[in-house]
């Protein structure tokens, strides 16, 4: 998120059909955003995270990614090729969330902090 600018929910939302490699680019197509329903008395009752369009028109974008990213995402890649070979998941088809879950799955907010906060207590 730092090399690029990416928001939360779109970093959650990144598949790997956004990520072109020949080219050194990566396009922001999705984001994933907090559905909430409520009961009749407006109490919220669930929340769920569900894909949905970009924050603004102009925040879907296609940028020339840094190398680092480049480097850091093919090293992720060939993780999760190798996890899909072991688990039989299917974690790296272009569909594929790129920070899923273990399981494939998509990662929620909630689940994104805990990941970072985890990562800052381990790394200082």
């Amino acid at each position: 998120m730092i090399f690029t600018g990416l928001r939360p929910g779109e970093l959650i939302g990144l598949q790997w059909s956004d990520i072109d490699f020949s080219k050194g680019v990566m396009s922001v197509k999705r984001s994933v955003g907090k559905e909430i329903k409520f009961n009749d008395e407006g109490k919220a009752t669930e929340r769920s995270a569900v894909i949905t369009a970009t924050k603004t028109v102009l925040s879907a974008r296609t940028f020339k990614a840094p190398q680092i990213v480049l480097s850091a995402i093919s090293e992720w890649l060939s993780h999760q090729q190798e996890t899909e070979a072991e688990t039989g998941l299917s974690l790296t088809d272009s569909k594929s969330f790129v920070f899923c879950n273990k399981n494939g799955t998509m990662r929620t907010y909630s689940g994104l902090r805990s990941l970072l906060r985890r990562f800052i207590q381990k790394y200082g």
